[in-house]
């Protein structure tokens, strides 16, 4: 929309899930989006059980799913069942409210999806991890402070998960959450994080999984890998 005027962006050639350029793209139940940063769309395509991208070019890629299921994995080897909401962290991962499999899960911008918190059973129990259970949980939202905030549709509650924004030493230098400027966000360092031993990486680096390097991250052969 723009100065009240509809146009439409991309979609809108038939039902399915073809990836490419805006005019041919094609979508099943898109019910929820996201912009990131980086200018780069992320979309959840609930029909396709899946999570896709649109770049500023307006170039549409399924990053991860596309099968009915559950499974943690890359790309097309990650499944999700009804997934229907999705928040963009400040730390760039995304997370995911899987529904029908009572999970919330949580995507690199490489597409390597994991669970974050869930049994997979619905029910209602507050705890850690697999311990927790949902009942179609429907929404996500990441908190400046590294909370994400769940809608658990069917239990009629708000939950909240903590996940810490942390930072990695790398000889000295410290980076943080802010995937732009790690190190304008992680303000000064803990000299006894350093080790020499550690490789140095450029500004905005990332982990190994994709991610901006975390609390506790060694770094070595330069990626950041394992807990320090």
């Amino acid at each position: 929309v723009h100065n009240g005027q509809v146009t439409t962006f991309t979609g809108g050639n038939g039902h399915g899930s073809t990836d490419g350029p805006a005019k041919s793209a094609r979508f099943r139940e898109i019910s929820d989006m996201e912009l990131d940063g980086h200018g780069v769309i992320w979309l959840v395509d609930r029909g396709s059980h899946s999570i896709r991208k649109i770049t500023p070019d307006g170039t549409v890629t399924t990053v991860a799913g596309g099968t009915s299921g559950f499974a943690d994995g890359t790309g097309s080897g990650a499944r999700f069942n009804s997934v229907t909401g999705l928040a963009v962290a400040p730390d760039g991962r995304i997370y995911i409210a899987d529904t029908s499999n009572h999970r919330i899960r949580v995507m690199t911008t490489a597409g390597v999806v994991t669970t974050f918190v869930g049994s997979g059973n619905n029910g209602y129990t507050n705890g850690t991890g697999s311990s927790a259970r949902f009942n179609s949980p429907t929404d996500v939202m990441a908190t400046s402070s590294g909370d994400i905030l769940i809608v658990d549709t069917n239990n009629q509650r708000l939950r909240r998960a903590h996940h810490s924004l942390g930072r990695c030493f790398i000889n000295g230098v410290c980076y943080g959450p802010d995937v732009v400027n790690p190190k304008a966000a992680c303000g000064a360092c803990d000299a006894t994080k350093a080790n020499a031993g550690w490789t140095t990486k450029p500004d905005g680096a990332a982990c190994a999984d994709g991610a901006p390097c975390t609390t506790g991250d060694k770094c070595a052969a330069g990626q950041c890998k394992g807990t320090a």
